[in-house]
């Protein structure tokens, strides 16, 4: 079956949130939500983000609609489905394990915040899906995403990390530096049949890199 990563997390100072379960309002926190049909791996957690796009001045070039992300390390080249939150609250899923999918509600990659990008670590029959290896990439790493307008833009892999399903994972989906950041999300870990569900989850974090090469 296709278990996926997808998220479900909210910033609690500087994110519209709706809170949807008892935790304190500044919890954030990484768990998994019932299985869907197809075997689709929503997180969930105890807010959803409607809008979380940063509040800070807008630079002069606008980023379009991601519709390619390419990593050459990887051999990765999908096309960007765009998702946004499904009916039970969740953000929604690519609808195939080859296709990523980038969270529209939030940040355009390129420019300031965190734009998220999730993908499949495996298809319905097993296949590898696009993210199978994306434990493979190491710091120094390029990633590029192509928009609408056939401008390309450049992030540099910065570290990677896997949350458990409780952890705090505010950083994922926001930040306060001002900069371009892309954060890549898939599945990781041991399957538990129990609970349907991988036992970890693994974040790529990118920094936007600039046309002279810099970060």
């Amino acid at each position: 079956m296709s278990r996926l990563i997808t998220a479900r997390i909210a910033r609690a100072l500087s994110l519209v949130l709706v809170v949807l379960g008892p935790l304190p309002v500044n919890a954030t926190t990484l768990s998994f939500s019932n299985s869907l049909p197809g075997g689709l791996q929503l997180l969930s957690g105890s807010f959803v983000v409607l809008n979380q796009r940063e509040e800070v001045n807008q630079p002069a070039f606008q980023p379009g609609q991601p519709t390619r992300l390419t990593i050459p390390a990887l051999n990765v080249n999908a096309a960007v489905q765009d998702v946004g939150v499904a009916p039970g609250g969740d953000m929604d899923a690519p609808s195939n394990s080859v296709d990523v999918g980038w969270y529209r509600l939030g940040s355009h990659p390129g420019e300031p915040g965190s734009a998220v990008i999730a993908g499949h670590f495996d298809g319905k029959e097993g296949e590898p899906g696009v993210f199978n290896n994306l434990d493979k990439l190491q710091p120094g790493n390029k990633i590029h995403v192509k928009d609408e307008k056939g401008v390309t833009i450049t992030f540099v892999v910065r570290e990677s990390r896997r949350y458990n399903p409780d952890a705090d994972a505010a950083d994922v989906f926001g930040s306060s530096d001002g900069k371009a950041h892309l954060n890549l999300i898939t599945c990781a870990g041991a399957w538990d049949t129990t609970q349907e569900s991988y036992s970890h989850r693994l974040i790529v974090f990118t920094d936007r890199e600039d046309e002279r090469g810099h970060l």
